[in-house]
């Protein structure tokens, strides 16, 4: 039998090679947008929080001193001892809060320009220390008037550090809006990269695609001159089979003719001419089975016919041979329309028949029951047995042309009849199958589709 050719190694190593490299960019492409994304995420994480810790930092501080200019306020137009303590110990608390506001915000000076104003916004707060006290001690021995001619002198001073506090809030929301550029940018270059990595993916699985398309064409192709090649060899292998079959026919015929004529003049040697005419016999049967087995293909459309039909005909081929044999055969099969030719349908059931009438148990009446039925689309037609039944390993191999199980072989057959039936079913389009096992008989089941009415 000619079998397709395998594909070159070569050609499978380029698929190989071609599905490994889309998958690594791929899995390439991936591990790149994880990463990426892992790291614009945590950056800019970093700088939103540095940024928002910053702004709450200097607005902090800039509340802070804005409270200290009302406060001294409120120490000259205070006239108690007690009042003006009090006012002291908010003016220090508020001097303590803004230290350590500054001490956070120290290393969180990075941006650029931010440590410069503030450094100069730390020396304009040092230089007010001196002229705050100097104001508070005037306001202590109740020189009001000096007091605040003082506080106004630090009007300015304030004003410059208004100033310098706006600008670093301004520096920090301007690195805002830098980080999101940024994060725009790199989710564009993302994109970008993404899309071009698809993009080749995209292209490579195209090649292969295309590759592969044209070489299961051409395997399509191969495999269909094989199975011409094939269909061929089996048309010659039938031929030769028929042929072989008619040829031997005809010596048998004559050699069947002159044992009847010495058996009629030799009465002495009726043991020996038994002999040669059961071989006859045999070999008539073998070539009758080679006939059907060759016959079965015979026709490219099977016909259609009716089980019910085919079983009420074998019933009546086999009355003679069921009385004579004492074989009870029951059949209920309903009507319908098979895709199957009733010669060919009847061989089956004749088949089936006849070896549940050969491979009878022993002392035990043979039963042979025939049941048909429409099963979804298509038909179930079982023929069963109470015969020897067959174990697992002669199953495996019951419809093994000229197979024979072990027990069976002293009994008269070719081992073509369960071959014929299984080529004739599935020439058919249908499938044939067999559940047995020793001392309980044997059924076949045979689902065949259904043909047009």
């Amino acid at each position: 039998m000619t079998t397709a050719a395998p594909l070159p190694v070569g050609t499978r190593t380029l698929f190989l090679q071609a599905f490994v490299g889309i998958a690594a960019l791929f899995a390439a492409t991936n591990i790149v947008a994880v990463v990426s994304a892992d790291a614009l995420r945590e950056k800019s994480r970093t700088l939103v929080q540095d940024m928002l810790a910053s702004i709450q930092l200097v607005s902090r501080m800039g509340q802070d001193l804005d409270r200290v200019r009302l406060l001294l306020d409120s120490h000259i137009f205070e006239s108690e001892q007690v009042g003006r303590a009090r006012v002291e110990a908010q003016v220090a608390a508020l001097e303590r809060d803004y230290a350590v506001a500054a001490l956070a915000y120290e290393p969180l000076a990075t941006q650029p320009g931010e440590e410069r104003t503030w450094r100069k916004l730390q020396a304009e707060v040092t230089a007010l220390e001196a002229p705050i006290e100097d104001a508070l001690a005037l306001s202590r021995r109740n020189r009001d008037l000096d007091a605040r001619e003082a506080l106004l002198r630090l009007e300015q001073p304030f004003a410059e550090i208004d100033k310098d506090i706006t600008a670093l809030i301004r520096i920090n929301r301007g690195a805002a809006d830098r980080t999101v550029e940024l994060v725009d940018e790199r989710q564009a270059a993302s994109m970008a990269l993404f899309g071009g990595l698809a993009l080749l993916g995209i292209i490579l699985s195209l090649l292969v695609g295309v590759r592969v398309l044209r070489l299961v064409q051409q395997r399509e192709e191969q495999v269909r001159r094989h199975a011409a090649m094939l269909e061929d060899q089996n048309r010659d292998l039938d031929a030769f089979a028929c042929r072989v079959s008619h040829d031997l026919r005809g010596p048998l015929t004559s050699i069947n003719l002159a044992t009847s004529r010495l058996a009629a003049g030799a009465q002495g040697e009726a043991a020996a001419i038994g002999i040669l005419q059961r071989g006859v016999k045999r070999m008539g049967t073998l070539i009758d089975d080679l006939l059907a087995l060759s016959r079965s293909e015979a026709d490219d459309q099977p016909a259609n016919c009716d089980p019910a039909h085919a079983a009420a005909q074998l019933r009546e081929e086999l009355a003679e041979r069921l009385v004579a044999e004492d074989v009870l055969l029951r059949a209920e099969v309903e009507s319908a329309t098979v895709l199957c030719g009733e010669g060919l349908l009847r061989q089956v059931l004749w088949n089936l028949a006849d070896n549940a009438v050969k491979y009878r148990r022993p002392g035990i009446s043979a039963e042979v029951e025939i049941r048909g039925r429409i099963a979804g689309r298509g038909y179930d037609l079982r023929v069963r047995d109470n015969g020897l039944g067959m174990g697992p390993d002669d199953v495996s191999h019951a419809f093994d042309p000229f197979y024979r199980a072990q027990r069976t072989r002293g009994l008269p057959g070719t081992g073509l009849g369960l071959s014929i039936v299984k080529r004739v079913i599935e020439r058919c389009g249908g499938t044939v199958s067999v559940e047995s096992s020793p001392g309980h008989g044997t059924t076949f089941v045979i689902d065949l589709p259904l043909g047009e009415r």
